[in-house]
């Protein structure tokens, strides 16, 4: 039997469905949407459902890419846990960084992605947020203060870098000049061959404020920051 033209198109149209399922198939079912990262997420760790408060998207195009890479940075609340963790999204492929890692805390969540610190917990009888964030190299140490923008209800952010993250920059700058971006890395590292680094991994201690809209002082929340976090190239 002879074809049709409307039929020859709905054919090739539930072949290239077909085919288009099956690469998904292949490909382990990547989740597209911030609802599906979350619920893969709660279900690899055997959580409740999530609930995102804040997502943030940055496009990349490396050496060799056809397409940029899309990078989903996603902190979400499960009852009185807070989360964040990464995708990322290549053409049809999106996986979970696993070098950025899946972050959980319970009460308060303090992490920190490409310049921004993100300070997470029930702030709804919260006005604004101060931090200090305390670095120490040796017998130098240096105290970095911060006053926080409220991002979501439950979320405020500080902005502690606007450096690119080059370490081989890191030299031409006075230490004294240095955001806690670059100190993250100039002070935790150790040389290795010819201008090589390792970077060693730390936890800052990071005191927090929480300010009613008064400015009375409400709480104060002690806890800590890696240097991972802190890179800025990643």
């Amino acid at each position: 039997m002879k074809l049709t033209r409307k039929q020859k198109i709905l054919r090739n149209f539930l072949i290239c469905m077909l085919l288009c399922l099956g690469i998904h198939a292949a490909m382990g079912f990547p989740p597209y949407t911030v609802e599906g990262m979350c619920r893969q997420v709660a279900r690899d760790y055997l959580l409740p459902e999530l609930e995102p408060i804040y997502v943030h998207k940055e496009k990349h195009e490396y050496s060799g890419d056809i397409f940029k890479r899309t990078y989903t940075y996603v902190i979400a609340r499960c009852e009185d846990y807070y989360l964040s963790f990464l995708y990322d999204r290549d053409l049809l492929l999106n996986e979970r960084e696993y070098a950025a890692g899946v972050e959980m805390k319970k009460g308060s969540l303090c992490t920190a992605r490409k310049g921004m610190l993100y300070l997470a917990g029930d702030f709804d009888a919260v006005d604004a947020a101060e931090i200090v964030v305390t670095a120490a190299n040796g017998t130098d140490t240096r105290d970095f203060h911060f006053a926080g923008e409220r991002l979501a209800d439950d979320l405020f952010g500080f902005r502690y870098s606007e450096g690119d993250g080059f370490w081989f920059r890191l030299d031409e700058i006075p230490v004294e000049e240095m955001d806690l971006g670059e100190i993250a890395q100039y002070w935790y590292r150790t040389p290795h061959g010819n201008n090589g680094y390792s970077y060693d991994h730390a936890e800052l201690p990071v005191k927090a404020t929480l300010y009613d809209a008064a400015g009375n002082a409400l709480e104060t929340i002690e806890t800590s920051i890696g240097t991972y976090d802190l890179h800025l190239w990643f």
